[in-house]
């Protein structure tokens, strides 16, 4: 059964980041009129990136699905992004819990880098999909819920930004294999009263996580279809309420990420491996898994957890596109042994899996093609 106020939130994400588009879009092409960007090296480049469940993903709150397979593709090189859902929290975010979903197709499906020069991508493209997501109410609960989503879906490939439903992705500085950039994130809310670990307290708010974020290219072979990565994310996190935010800490989530794109070898299929640890500190901890002494009772003590360790995991992220439609699939492996709050109440379960899955359909191509050289999103 589809949950109204996720599929509801969904459609509003959408609405949301539209708006972000049109703003972003009017400030890059009034900055491209006042100042050539291409003739300063380390050009900056304004941009935020998102990943909420339909990658923003669809995010509860101590959980996520693979902001990481996500994270990792954005910053797998310079000439080339790319996106795939993803679960933001335990991915790129140490707390939020979420699904994004993230995808390009177009008539060039199964490009080489230097294929792509000669043939780019669409601008931008409009699509319809489908979502299918299984996961933990929160990262350490021992409850899953199974959910399944339509949802509308863009993707905009610009020269300063890079926009889709998970994200909107940019560069502050660039140069050879390093990049600086901010992130922008977002997760969903979690219903305290489906859990029985959380019955009775409040619930946990959607989540608004942003910062800056740091990705260097280990390695990446001659055709650059193959490249290994180092990305570390530095996030404050806001709990949102309506129009009102309240801080809840920091995270930040070092990942190494392994990319294999569409070549012969992976029968045209893209592959993404990411691991990563996650820290955070003490007070997002207690956001998440901090007991007041209100709602303590005989089976739930008060609790407090100290910063630090937040958990680990790996994610496995596959994706085929298929003229206008583009098809993906991802495995995540949660283990919290050793993690700060492991000893506390609400802690159900040390490992989880978490799996998602999906198709796209792109039903409008713009005519104009994008400058930005990728062979895929």
């Amino acid at each position: 059964m589809i949950s109204i106020s996720y599929l509801t939130t969904s459609y509003l994400f959408g609405i949301l980041l539209g708006i972000i588009f049109i703003v972003l879009t009017n400030t890059q092409l009034h900055a491209a009129n006042k100042l050539n960007l291409e003739e300063i090296p380390g050009r900056t480049q304004i941009q935020t990136q998102m990943q909420t469940q339909m990658q923003t993903q669809m995010q509860t709150p101590g959980q996520s699905i693979p902001t990481q397979a996500f994270a990792a593709m954005n910053s797998s090189n310079t000439t080339s992004t790319n996106h795939s859902p993803s679960l933001s929290g335990t991915g790129a975010s140490s707390g939020g819990a979420g699904s994004g979903l993230d995808a390009s197709t177009s008539e060039d499906t199964n490009l080489t880098p230097l294929q792509a020069e000669k043939n780019p991508l669409p601008l931008y493209e409009i699509g319809l999909g489908l979502f299918a997501l299984r996961l933990n109410h929160y990262r350490g609960s021992d409850q899953f819920s199974n959910h399944f989503w339509p949802i509308p879906y863009f993707i905009y490939r610009g020269k300063h930004i890079y926009a889709n439903n998970s994200m909107v992705v940019g560069n502050i500085y660039e140069k050879n294999r390093f990049k600086l950039r901010m992130s922008l994130m977002a997760s969903l809310r979690v219903n305290s009263a489906e859990n029985n670990a959380r019955q009775g307290m409040p619930n946990l708010d959607p989540t608004l996580e942003f910062g800056p974020e740091v990705s260097w290219t280990l390695w990446e072979d001659t055709d650059r279809l193959n490249s290994l990565s180092v990305d570390v994310p530095v996030r404050q996190a806001l709990a949102v309420e309506f129009i009102r935010a309240h801080p809840i800490g920091y995270f930040t989530v070092p990942y190494i990420s392994f990319s294999a794109r569409p070549q012969e070898y992976t029968l045209g299929f893209f592959f993404n491996i990411t691991m990563a640890l996650m820290f955070a500190t003490q007070k997002y901890h207690e956001y998440f898994y901090g007991v007041s002494p209100q709602y303590a009772t005989n089976s739930r003590p008060a609790y407090s957890p100290s910063g630090g360790y937040n958990g680990a995991h790996s994610t496995v992220f596959v994706s085929r596109k298929f003229g206008r439609f583009y098809g993906y699939g991802l495995a995540r492996y949660d283990r919290l042994d050793g993690a700060a709050y492991i000893d506390g109440p609400l802690i159900r379960r040390k490992h989880s899996w978490v799996f998602a899955g999906g198709f796209i359909w792109y039903f409008f191509q713009s005519k104009k093609k994008s400058e930005v050289k990728m062979e895929s999103d």
